[in-house]
């Protein structure tokens, strides 16, 4: 008997723990991602925040290699980000979309996406 109670218990540890990371990976939901169709790349960004008054302000920037193909600043809103744009690209190469952006005006790791133009 008392070992079906410290299984027991060590499952409602377990079961809580998991739990709690998950709801920590969903406070910092961001992504970035670019898909391509023929010649042009949709770049997108999507970024989460569980405070629904957090003010999120990104500059979003689509690189080929070390040369800038185009800069998106002042990019903002309040508790979920949400961006999409066409870029005209050439086939072969490989595109990176770089996201650096502030929560409440606090700097916050930068992420990306990439691809290739097929």
């Amino acid at each position: 008997m008392k070992t079906k109670g410290l299984v027991f218990a060590l499952l409602l540890v377990l079961l809580f723990s998991g739990s709690a990371y998950a709801q920590e990976v969903r406070m910092n939901n961001a992504y970035a991602g670019i898909t391509f169709s023929g010649t042009v790349a949709t770049c997108f960004v999507d970024i989460d925040r569980e405070d629904t008054s957090d003010k999120i302000s990104a500059t979003i920037k689509l690189n080929c290699g070390s040369q800038n193909i185009k800069t998106w600043n002042g990019i903002s809103d309040i508790g979920h980000l949400v961006f999409s744009d066409d870029v005209d690209v050439v086939k072969g190469n490989t595109y990176e979309l770089v996201v650096e952006y502030t929560i409440n005006g606090k700097a916050q790791k930068s992420f990306s996406g990439s691809g290739t133009c097929k």
